[in-house]
């Protein structure tokens, strides 16, 4: 057998073992598209009933900042936020500009299922999801736009909401005017 076969051959052996093996496993097969900053399935675990982020990937979601939270976009949840250690504090925050909803004074827009509500820093709901839509507050408002009985309309790169009855609601969440 000359060197060509020979090589042909320790190939052949290598693809086999590979196919017998199986796909890789674990977060070494576990790719995270740095531009989009989506962390697929296999990025996450539970943890005595929380949800984390592995710590592989907490690095670089908070590479080079002083920061306390951060926002990535996670398969199967949306939006979340994220401490420096992993554990997912926010869930199903809203979109906002292509990327996850800021905070407003210490709250952050969710929704879930149609219904919106707004989240604190920790994941606990300070308004519950009752309302159809929440815009984010004009700058230093303490308080919020809420609808029931609008929906959602587009216009494919915008997204607005339409009817329904407007209220405005403090920090949590009661009706302090309507529109």
């Amino acid at each position: 057998m000359g060197l060509r076969g020979w090589v042909l051959g320790r190939a052949a052996m290598g693809a086999l073992a590979a196919m017998l093996a199986g796909p890789a496993r674990g977060q070494d097969a576990c790719v995270v598209d740095q531009e989009m900053l989506v962390l697929p399935r296999c990025a996450l675990e539970t943890r005595g009933g929380q949800l984390y982020v592995g710590q592989r990937f907490v690095r670089r979601l908070f590479s080079n900042t002083r920061q306390k939270m951060a926002a990535a976009g996670a398969e199967g949840e949306g939006w979340i936020y994220v401490d420096r250690e992993g554990r997912v504090l926010v869930r199903n925050v809203a979109t906002m500009d292509n990327g996850a909803d800021s905070f407003h004074g210490g709250l952050v827009r969710v929704t879930r299922d149609g219904k919106w509500g707004l989240a604190t820093m920790r994941g606990r709901l300070a308004v519950p999801m009752e309302f159809d839509g929440i815009l984010d507050p004009h700058e230093g408002e303490r308080r919020w736009a809420a609808c029931k009985g609008c929906r959602m309309a587009g216009d494919g790169e915008h997204d607005w909401f339409e009817g329904g009855t407007w209220y405005w609601i403090d920090l949590q969440g009661r009706v302090v005017s309507r529109d």
